[in-house]
């Protein structure tokens, strides 16, 4: 917005171009007056406000139509078929889900009875997810091959999260998580350096594809003598794994 002043004695002022207004908020339905010039303070000022009943309606409609898509996701698990691609559908569900809560909040603040009702929904269908889920992942059974492992570090870690997260070991397995640690080594007076990368895949052992995949470089550890460089490097891949594996299956 520009402002010019003419040269007369009685200053007249008046906007060139349009007035831009940032609204530092997600509430629908958000209107604003007209701006104002207050001669006094010489400042613009412009007012915002909400029509509540049809910003609630706006909530209302977006959480009927998608609460209403879930309701059909979750019911489509009919609990015969297991698959990998089944998790990530109900991870697809459980972002959704948390977005609605999002939604259900500002309703809340609209309208605190009709928040309250789906709030329940959601819960409810959150649930239900939970309860899927924890059908499905005995079902599936993974092994774990990493190459170029350091005493077994890796491919423990990985089998621990695989068991943390509800999932079956065995030796018939549907899924391998395949991997390989890369591992560049360099040395000088001081002592000797590595610096670690890890590249995972979980295969389905029926069709040979991947089904998700993990990859990170870390940075470079050293030590005066090789082996516990090596060890050093492979445990801090290991507490990357610890934390963030856990992703790959959602």
């Amino acid at each position: 917005m520009s402002i010019t002043e003419s040269s007369s004695v009685e200053k007249s002022r008046y906007a060139e171009t349009e007035i831009i207004v940032n609204a530092q908020t997600e509430l629908p339905a958000l209107l604003f007056t007209d701006p104002s010039f207050d001669k006094k303070s010489g400042v613009w000022q412009i007012c915002a406000y909400i029509n509540k009943s049809q910003a609630a309606g706006i909530c209302s409609a977006e959480l009927d139509t998608g609460l209403s898509s879930i309701k059909a996701q979750l019911s489509s698990f009919d609990g015969k078929n297991y698959s990998f691609m089944q998790l990530k559908r109900l991870s697809s569900v459980n972002t959704s889900l948390l977005k609605f809560e999002k939604t259900c909040t500002v309703l809340t603040v609209l309208d605190i009875e009709k928040g309250k009702t789906y709030f329940s929904t959601i819960s409810a269908l959150q649930n239900t997810s939970l309860q899927i889920e924890a059908k499905i992942k005995p079902h599936l059974i993974f092994s774990v091959k990493i190459e170029n492992d350091f005493e077994n570090i890796i491919t423990t870690a990985v089998q621990e999260v695989l068991e943390n997260e509800g999932f079956i070991l065995g030796q018939k397995a549907q899924f391998i998580i395949k991997g390989k640690v890369t591992a560049a080594e360099s040395s000088n007076a001081a002592g000797f350096f590595v610096k670690p990368s890890i590249s995972l895949q979980i295969i389905n052992t029926k069709t040979g594809m991947s089904e998700s995949s993990y990859s990170k470089k870390y940075g470079k550890w050293g030590h005066k003598d090789k082996e516990n460089a090596l060890r050093k490097a492979f445990v801090e891949v290991e507490k990357d794994l610890q934390d963030n594996l856990s992703g790959i299956f959602r």
